[in-house]
């Protein structure tokens, strides 16, 4: 406190836990009573999820609501790019080694 300003800290304590409280339950009749989507977009081939649907590069959550009030619920979602350079670097070393053993051979 550098201002030296007085404050009336037990009303202050008593507001901060009425406002948590009906925060709170307001917090959860409210999510109780809603739908739920979640929607992410991956960039790239979608390869493994638990998601309920998948469009595309979109995947789609519509977990119930008791399912994430309860306990933590996890979504994923994992997606693959083909490394071109990785692909082309291992063609010209196959190339490359079957061009050695042909001219050992002749």
């Amino acid at each position: 406190d550098s201002l030296h300003i007085p404050l009336p800290y037990a009303e202050l304590r008593k507001s901060y836990k009425k406002f948590t409280e009906a925060t709170t339950t307001n917090f959860i009749s409210t999510a109780n009573e809603g739908k739920y989507v979640h929607r992410i977009n991956i960039p790239w081939t979608v390869v493994r999820t638990n998601a309920d649907s998948v469009s595309g590069n979109q995947l789609f959550w519509k977990p119930p609501v008791i399912k994430f009030l309860i306990k933590d619920y996890t979504m994923y979602g994992e997606a693959r790019q083909l490394n071109v350079w990785a692909v082309a670097a291992s063609v010209v070393v196959i190339v490359l080694t079957a061009f050695v053993f042909m001219r050992k051979r002749t």
